[in-house]
C-alpha cells in the first residue's frame, strides 16, 4: 500500500469494497484498512454519480473509458496504481498491455468455474514470475511482471 497513491475499481468492487474496508475500526485490519481507505479511489461506471467511501474521501467517478484514462494516469508523476478485484477492468486494460505488474494471491480452494484473469489466449500476455511468498493457511503470494517480448522492454 506504500507503494500506490490511486485504488482503480469498478462498479461492482466498488459497492463490496465501500461496504466493508470504512467499517473496519479495530482488529488484525485495521492497519491494513486505514491506508486502503486513505488512498485516493477511481470508480469506473457508467451508471453511479457519486462513490461515498465512508468518513473517508469519496472516490471519483470516471464513465468514458479506463484505457484512456489510465494512460492519461501513466503519464502524470506518482506512485503506482492499483487495481483490487474488477477484472473488467483488469481484463480491458490487460488486452491493452497497460499492467506493469501482477500481484496475485492463490489461495487452496478449488472451485468449478469462475472467470479467468485471461480470457482470451494467455500467450497474448506473457508474463515472468518475479517473486513467491508462502503465507498462512496455505495461499501463496505471486508477484509477476510483464514480460520482455521480442527484446522489448517492460512497459
Amino acid at each position: 500500500m506504500d507503494t500506490i497513491d490511486a485504488l482503480l475499481l469498478g462498479r461492482v468492487t466498488y459497492k463490496m469494497f465501500s461496504g466493508f474496508w470504512p467499517n473496519v475500526t479495530d482488529g488484525a485490519e485495521k492497519e491494513f484498512a486505514d491506508k486502503f481507505n486513505s488512498v485516493s479511489k477511481i470508480v469506473f461506471s457508467k451508471t453511479l454519480e457519486r462513490a461515498p467511501w465512508g468518513k473517508w474521501n469519496a472516490g471519483r467517478i470516471v464513465s468514458g473509458g479506463a484505457v484512456e484514462e489510465v494512460v492519461k494516469l501513466k503519464h502524470q508523476p506518482g506512485k503506482d496504481l492499483l487495481i483490487s478485484g474488477s477484472i473488467t477492468l483488469a481484463q480491458a486494460l490487460i488486452d491493452e498491455s497497460l499492467v506493469d505488474e501482477y500481484r496475485l494471491v492463490l489461495c487452496p480452494v478449488v472451485l468449478g468455474s469462475g472467470r479467468p484473469l485471461f480470457p482470451n489466449n494467455p500467450s497474448l500476455h506473457p508474463i515472468e514470475l518475479m517473486n513467491a511468498t508462502a503465507l498462512d493457511r496455505g495461499a501463496v503470494s505471486l508477484i509477476y511482471r510483464q514480460a520482455r517480448v521480442n527484446g522489448r522492454g517492460h512497459r
